[in-house]
């Protein structure tokens, strides 16, 4: 990227953070207009379900100017059907219907309310011509006929724990009103030897709530009425379970076949008309809204506490907003300073790329050209090899970043000799240390072999140290270690500290609070090489293995950066250090044959090349997965080593991989993974591969892998 794009990813950043600003305030309105309004229509229900308590008045009256009168009986207590007030006139559904069919058929009407089982010995009796109340499940005890269905609702259980089976009602005690007409139902089910027999739906719900019975059966009207008469008791009482359907209807005495066809004429008459309709909104379905606002928050509460939450929600969100606004506005100012960072980061990673890239170039092209001095042209080779790893270092470190900040970053725990790991750290930067007035000093204290992950850790001292030697000039550098257990046992956990000191420039406080932050460099002169990628790296993996990255110095004097990492696990058993040697010289490698697998010809040929710089003269090359396994099956003498890339058309490596071991002949055969994933070193084993080979490729790298050839 270019400085100037850095400056377009801040302006992009900045834009978002805006609009993200205000997405955030218009979604707060949004939202907090949605629970008012939710609040206001919950609060307009209230108002027309808790209206003053009446109870509805009859608005059809007896006519009482015929000849004949009809003579009718119905239960007393059966509200909202047939009930009685304290002023003794009757009302219900029941009653207005048996008025309008009165005067439609141009009968006197007589009425007359009493207990259930009275009214039906009345009309036994031929006392009364029609009982109200009645349904067509109490045929089994009454004798008479039954009109058309006035109205139609199922019978229900009534329970405080839920019920979805009839098996569920095998093992209770179950309420009903006497001589009901459920009963040639309860017996079908098994149920009639759990039943207990009441008067009134009263006692049937005084029944329940007093634990004698588990639950009752009516009506669902019914039921819902006689537990209201309960308040706060019945609440918890509702119906569960449509037990059997429940038809209700006129009773006529059978010895009136000329009264009962006028009555069934007019009943159907007045249910086409809407009527019958009517009356049962008036007082049947209307009959849960005329209650007051106790009563109805004790009947709906989830309706009052939707209200409740919806007023508390939108004051929850106001706060809330408000403090997501203002923590936008903090992250605007941070990202505004991080795309600042960014934008020098983006500068420094163009001028480090283009810098090796220039160097690359230029001599490449001077080498081609042909350059008539050997010193020369040594010289350009070796900066073209060190430009290449320069430019191989900056990829590493964006990398790693890009790994830490997805949390991708793997840290592999084996047990390491840090005694071994430090001197070979030292060693390698011994050829680096050039003047004699820098001296490189190890300072390790004995200690036992540790459980970490060894890679990480000489990553982060390469850094440190490397750090170290571009910012001193005169004195030493110290590489101190210990490790402090937590027991005295010869297995257990304790602290180990790492630190690099110098005697260089050293580092002002002010420039201290900013080291450790992801491109933050300070502003030196030996500063100008780095990408300031390189301490918030080991700042993050050292968190990463549950340890800290700290630092002190005084400005003209010095510098130390201490590594602390609590619980490692460390064992008094040493290492068994196997000395690896060459198995075969260069020489030894002339009779090899090598199966190049690679889409890319360029990677072709610069393999090829290496391997013939290592007197291997036998090497075949395949363009993908498919041509490889042609050439396998086309070779009598076969192939020693298989190097393959892993990304190609047709069929890849990890295919070619699965083919290759499926053949029992070729079960053992050196097959290498050629590629530049880093995270491979983890999985190529599982996938059946005898190694792996990461670029970019050296020669030391080729002789390695040729002498393993026998190691599968």
């Amino acid at each position: 990227l270019l400085p100037e794009d850095a400056h377009c990813v801040k302006k992009m950043t900045f834009r978002k953070l805006l609009q993200s600003e205000k997405l955030t305030f218009r979604l707060g309105v949004f939202l907090v207009f949605l629970l008012v309004a939710i609040s206001c229509v919950g609060l307009f229900i209230l108002y027309l379900n808790t209206r003053p308590k009446t109870e509805p008045e009859l608005t059809v009256h007896a006519k009482n100017s015929f000849k004949k009168t009809l003579r009718v009986v119905g239960d007393v207590d059966y509200k909202p059907f047939s009930y009685v007030l304290e002023d003794g006139k009757p009302r219900g559904y029941d009653i207005e219907l048996v008025t309008e069919l009165a005067n439609r058929i141009e009968y006197n009407l007589e009425l007359e309310l009493m207990n259930w089982d009275q009214a039906v010995e009345k009309l036994k009796e031929n006392k009364a011509d029609l009982i109200i109340g009645a349904d067509w499940q109490d045929s089994n005890i009454m004798d008479c006929e039954f009109t058309v269905p006035s109205f139609e609702e199922s019978f229900t259980v009534f329970q405080e724990a839920p019920i979805k089976l009839f098996s569920d009602l095998y093992n209770k005690k179950i309420a009903v009103i006497e001589n009901c007409g459920m009963k040639d139902t309860l017996k079908k089910y098994h149920l009639w030897q759990n039943c207990e027999e009441y008067k009134t739906i009263t006692d049937c719900v005084s029944a329940v709530i007093a634990k004698k019975c588990d639950c009752f059966i009516a009506h669902h009207t019914i039921g819902e009425v006689g537990l209201q008469k309960f308040g706060a008791l019945g609440k918890h009482f509702r119906g569960r379970l449509n037990f059997a359907p429940g038809q209700m209807c006129f009773g006529i005495a059978k010895d009136n076949p000329v009264l009962f066809a006028r009555i069934n004429t007019i009943l159907l008459e007045m249910r086409s008309d809407g009527t019958a309709d009517s009356l049962c909104h008036k007082w049947v379905e209307n009959f849960d809204h005329n209650i007051t606002l106790h009563e109805y928050i004790q009947k709906n509460p989830k309706m009052f506490f939707l209200i409740v939450d919806s007023a508390i929600a939108g004051l929850l969100i106001i706060i809330v907003m408000y403090y997501y606004l203002i923590r936008i506005r903090k992250e605007r100012n941070r990202a505004i300073e991080a795309e600042h960072a960014k934008s020098l980061f983006f500068s420094i990673v163009s001028h480090d790329i283009r810098t090796p890239l220039n160097a690359i170039i230029g001599f490449s092209e001077l080498l081609k050209n042909g350059i008539s001095n050997e010193n020369e042209r040594k010289s350009a080779l070796d900066v073209i090899i060190s430009s290449g790893h320069t430019l191989l270092e900056l990829v590493n470190d964006v990398l790693n970043i890009s790994k830490l900040e997805t949390n991708k970053m793997s840290i592999v725990t084996q047990l390491t000799d840090m005694t071994k790991l430090v001197s070979s750290i030292l060693h390698s930067f011994d050829i680096m240390v050039t003047s004699d007035t820098v001296k490189l000093v190890g300072d390790m204290a004995p200690m036992p072999c540790l459980y970490v992950d060894p890679d990480r850790i000489r990553q982060i001292l390469n850094n440190l140290l490397s750090n170290a030697l571009k910012f001193t000039e005169h004195g030493e550098i110290r590489l101190k270690g210990s490790f402090e257990p937590l027991e005295g046992q010869d297995e257990g956990t304790g602290t180990l500290t790492l630190s690099v000191s110098d005697t260089g420039c050293g580092i002002t406080p002010e420039n201290q609070k900013k080291l450790m932050r992801p491109f933050i460099q300070i502003q030196t002169k030996q500063a100008l090489n780095g990408t300031g990628l390189g301490l918030y790296i080991c700042k993050q993996l050292s968190m990463r293995m549950g340890g800290d990255l700290t630092l002190e110095s005084e400005f003209g004097k010095g510098t130390t950066f201490t590594l602390t990492l609590r619980n490692v696990r460390f064992s008094s058993k040493q290492l068994e250090i196997v000395e690896k040697t060459h198995i075969e010289n260069r020489n030894d490698f002339h009779n090899i044959r090598i199966l190049i697998v690679d889409d890319i010809p360029v990677n072709c040929r610069v393999l090829e090349t290496m391997l013939r710089r290592l007197d291997v003269t036998n090497i075949t090359t395949a363009g993908n997965g498919v041509e490889a396994m042609k050439q396998l099956y086309s070779t009598p003498d076969g192939f020693d080593i298989v190097l393959t890339d892993m990304w190609m058309p047709e069929m890849d490596g990890e295919a070619l991989i699965h083919e290759i071991r499926k053949k029992e002949r070729w079960k053992t055969l050196p097959v290498f993974a050629v590629t530049a994933d880093i995270e491979a070193q983890n999985t190529y084993s599982n996938s059946g591969f005898t190694g792996l080979l990461l670029k970019p490729i050296n020669l030391e790298k080729l002789r390695a892998i040729l002498s393993q050839r026998n190691l599968h």
